[in-house]
């Protein structure tokens, strides 16, 4: 079992190697999603339509949406303590492919509310991968001292750690989402932009951003712990629906 005891630190140059990694992650998450069984989500005016209707409607497929990527990563995340699971590389991309899913599915949601009409959803859909820094916010992650105080953590503190910290982040998301619809259920309009950056909505989705984002780097940390401190052994899955990914990918070894 490999540890972090040996409180290696990471090339200074890996906090903008797995930013720009991430944001291009989620570049080609945005193409595929739109291509393939997911293109439904970008159906403008019905998904448009979607934030209107509260958040336990059925037919919200937005919010079914945010629900059942709760609940995945409860079911994901709970067994990592199990000792087959800490190098297990299918089990930790699956972690930071959750967190990616939901960065994805939270601009998704903040182009809704700010843009004019389809064309304007589209060209800030595909403008930029993300509504926020994300340098800003691995860089905050990936900070010496941060990464020291994981290291210097037994096995099972760290593992306590990233599940705790998981199980969190995804309760304050769904919070976050479900927010999103009961303001735009008292702010309904046929057309035209729903929120501007100064909104509740907006700066909701771009919290739920900062949140995914910081606790993909927490896991690329935590997976790099446990393949001694080489952040090149750090699997991720392909930018797909999981529906169709077909193995595991080391982004970070290029």
């Amino acid at each position: 079992m490999q540890s972090a005891s040996s409180n290696h630190s990471p090339n200074p140059d890996i906090s903008e190697q797995v930013s720009n990694t991430l944001n291009q992650w989620l570049t080609e998450e945005i193409v595929n999603s739109d291509e393939g069984r997911n293109a439904f989500l970008s159906d403008y005016q019905d998904r448009r339509n979607d934030l209107f209707k509260p958040f336990n409607d059925t037919s919200n497929f937005q919010a079914q949406k945010a629900k059942s990527h709760y609940n995945r990563l409860i079911q994901w995340v709970s067994p990592y303590k199990e000792s087959d699971f800490r190098t297990n590389d299918w089990f930790a991309a699956r972690l930071t492919f959750a967190c990616l899913m939901n960065i994805s599915g939270s601009y998704r949601k903040q182009c809704f509310f700010e843009a004019a009409d389809e064309s304007d959803y589209l060209k800030r859909r595909y403008e930029q991968p993300v509504g926020i820094d994300t340098g800003e916010v691995v860089a905050g992650e990936l900070d010496p001292d941060k990464l020291h105080t994981i290291s210097a953590m037994g096995e099972d503190e760290r593992l306590d750690y990233i599940i705790e910290r998981s199980l969190r982040t995804n309760d304050e998301s769904l919070d976050l989402h479900n927010l999103i619809h009961t303001w735009a259920a008292a702010h309904q309009k046929p057309e035209g932009s729903l929120a501007s950056a100064e909104d509740e909505p907006v700066i909701a989705m771009k919290e739920a951003q900062k949140l995914w984002t910081g606790l993909a780097a927490a896991h690329i940390v935590v997976a790099a712990s446990f393949r001694d401190e080489d952040y090149a052994r750090v699997p991720f899955l392909e930018p797909r629906s999981i529906t169709d990914v077909a193995g595991v990918i080391y982004p970070l070894a290029a």
